[in-house]
């Protein structure tokens, strides 16, 4: 948000102002909400990645910011000492920030670690690795309080843009304060820091510090240009029916991940096997032809071959016959409903697929075979790594409440080789119908 006021005091202001203090954070939304989205204070320390401290800001809005006049303001856990109460509490910033766009800030540091990335500002402050307040305020003097010992007054805390509390600290936003850190632990702010709830203990995770400078790819908030239809393969399953699985049947699932609308009518799901000489739905027991409307968000599941072992899927909403083999092979989503000439060569387009396979979007397939997950929520964003190994779980439509992917992370599908949109080769569940390996497993993307 614009104005950082409905922070949580401890021993500070009285209930009586917060409804006043709520209106004026309301009144000043502009849409240009810079937040902090990483803070690390372990720097040249014993373990650390990193030679320095640092604060990582971020514009999460959908306009540029003028970060002139904007300060750093930093003091201790639970002490006596204000914000900023000397130079070296307080970093003064500069520059324009462009949606989606980092400012890294380094700070004081020691002889252990790598350097960090190029600074965008440096200062000297000496954040406490493990607890410590951080704020992110207009202007380049001390905020002359705490929100401790020394309470922050309206007028002190209409100039907090983000505040950060993390460890012990005893001034934060929302219900509690950022995770502890550490020499190897940094403070960072979901979604790439996107994520805004006002509260630091449910927008904060403590990771492995990754710093990120104006130099890192943009990660816009919503405010990027439209994504459009972008219908992707989200899991892959083809142990349905062998001995200890979960479900009767193999089953692909696709899923928009864009913001508009996807016409799945004129596409097809098309298979192959992992290694062989046969093409891309060859005939008609490797490949379905899909059809109707899927919303952003939402998913679309596909039920195919199957036996008697395991509990029925969802209600399908396309049914074919392809007998994926559970262990190994190559699913393509493709443009038409007539077979692609692609077989063993890797064509130009996002795929995600296995190690047995020779087919593939990226470095190389997955081969996780982590515990089985417990059913994901439905829907879920597209997330923006690789897929893994898991407990399949099938989703199907209509979802409750669609959610488009929030980020255009990567452009639509394109494809110069027999229309293949997406795809994925996996090793997840059986070698063949006769051989079981685990059935259990299904390559899907980490949720």
């Amino acid at each position: 948000m614009r104005r950082r006021t409905s922070v949580f005091l401890v021993l500070a202001l009285m209930v009586s102002l917060l409804p006043s203090l709520a209106i004026a954070a309301a009144a000043d939304d502009d849409g240009a909400s810079v937040v902090i989205s990483q803070v690390y204070g372990g720097g040249g320390n014993s373990g650390a990645p990193y030679t320095n401290d640092f604060v990582e800001v971020f514009n999460r809005g959908d306009a540029p910011v003028d970060l002139s006049g904007m300060s750093i303001q930093y003091t201790s856990a639970t002490g006596t000492g204000n914000f900023g109460a000397n130079a070296g509490l307080l970093v003064a910033l500069s520059g324009q920030l462009a949606p989606g766009q980092y400012h890294l800030v380094s700070l004081a540091g020691g002889a252990t670690g790598d350097p960090l990335p190029t600074a965008d500002t440096t200062g000297t402050i000496n954040l406490a690795g493990a607890s410590g307040k951080v704020a992110l305020a207009e202007g380049n003097d001390s905020l002359g309080c705490n929100g401790g010992s020394t309470p922050c007054s309206p007028e002190q805390l209409e100039r907090i843009v983000d505040l950060v509390g993390y460890g012990t600290a005893d001034f934060y936003e929302g219900s509690g304060a950022a995770p502890t850190l550490s020499n190897t632990l940094a403070a960072f702010r979901a979604d790439g820091g996107c994520t805004d709830t006002d509260d630091n203990a449910a927008d904060f995770t403590a990771a492995t510090p990754a710093p990120r400078n104006s130099s890192t790819d943009l990660n816009p908030c919503g405010g990027g240009e439209p994504l459009g239809a972008l219908p992707v393969i989200s899991q892959v399953y083809g142990g349905g029916g062998n001995s200890g699985a979960p479900y009767t049947n193999d089953f692909v699932e696709v899923f928009n991940r864009g913001d508009a609308p996807v016409d799945l009518s004129g596409m097809s799901i098309q298979y192959t096997s992992a290694t062989g000489t046969g093409n891309f739905g060859a005939n008609a027991g490797l490949l379905v032809a899909l059809s109707g409307q899927l919303a952003p968000g939402q998913y679309h599941l596909v039920s195919l071959a199957g036996g008697a072992t395991g509990d029925p899927l969802p209600t399908a909403d396309t049914t074919g016959t392809i007998n994926l083999a559970g262990a190994s092979g190559k699913v393509a989503l493709a443009e038409g409903t007539t077979a692609s000439a692609a077989t063993a060569a890797r064509p130009p387009v996002r795929r995600s697929n296995s190690s047995a396979s020779s087919t593939w979007s990226g470095t190389a397939p997955p081969t996780s075979t982590r515990a089985p997950a417990p059913p994901r929520p439905s829907p879920t964003p597209w997330p923006p790594s690789a897929p893994t190994a898991a407990a399949p779980t099938p989703t199907t439509t209509p979802p409750t409440s669609p959610q488009p992917h929030p980020h255009p992370a990567t452009a639509a599908p394109t494809s110069t080789r027999a229309q293949v949109m997406a795809g994925m080769a996996m090793t997840t569940s059986r070698s063949s119908r006769c051989v079981t390996t685990s059935p259990s497993l299904a390559v899907r993307a980490a949720a």
